[in-house]
């Protein structure tokens, strides 16, 4: 009987040491798994199934506006405010499209998130599901950028170019090859 009591001991003790060992397995991976999450540079929301927030990276956050305590449980689009930059209309929820139609998406180009402070930032995103084991949706990742800078680098070029094309001389612009890469209308 000691023989068996032992026995059994002995698997308890070893089941217990795998459960504990996975569970810290587990524990390490999601510390690492949040470690990158909120170094990571782009800005990243992940909802439920239901489209609630569940998490928010240190970007998000700061573009929104929103701490991630305040942001948990509410839905995306109290949080993440998106509207067409000309039309001023409010943007598909891609959080609502990713749920609805399982793929990834991405937004619409002259898209503008509304900070909760006002502020007004150009984006670029995606939002994709989150699946389980079986392939069930459990919730959204969405990823966005600001694209502040991009926006203002391609208007600053729209802007030379125009200048180029108003001067009333012939203009051309060569590499390091001697190629051709611009010539105005004055030099066709």
């Amino acid at each position: 009987m000691l023989a068996v009591f032992t026995f059994v001991a002995l698997v308890i003790s070893s089941l217990t040491e795998k459960v504990i060992g996975a569970e810290k397995s587990a524990r390490l991976s999601g510390t690492q798994l949040s470690t990158t999450l909120m170094s990571i540079g782009d800005a990243v929301i992940a909802t439920d199934a239901e489209g609630r927030i569940a998490l928010m990276n240190t970007v998000a956050q700061t573009l929104t506006g929103w701490g991630l305590e305040e942001a948990r449980g509410k839905p995306l689009e109290e949080v993440f405010k998106i509207v067409n930059e000309q039309t001023r209309d409010a943007v598909e929820n891609p959080v609502a499209r990713v749920l609805h139609e399982g793929i990834t998406v991405g937004l619409a180009n002259h898209t503008i998130l509304i900070a909760r402070d006002g502020k007004e930032i150009p984006i670029d995103d995606s939002g994709a599901p989150i699946r389980d084991e079986e392939g069930k949706i459990t919730g959204v990742v969405l990823v966005f950028r600001d694209i502040s800078e991009l926006k203002e680098a391609d208007e600053k070029i729209r802007f030379q170019a125009h200048l180029l094309n108003e001067v009333e001389q012939a203009v051309v612009a060569t590499d390091m090859e001697g190629r051709i890469t611009y010539w105005n209308q004055f030099a066709e």
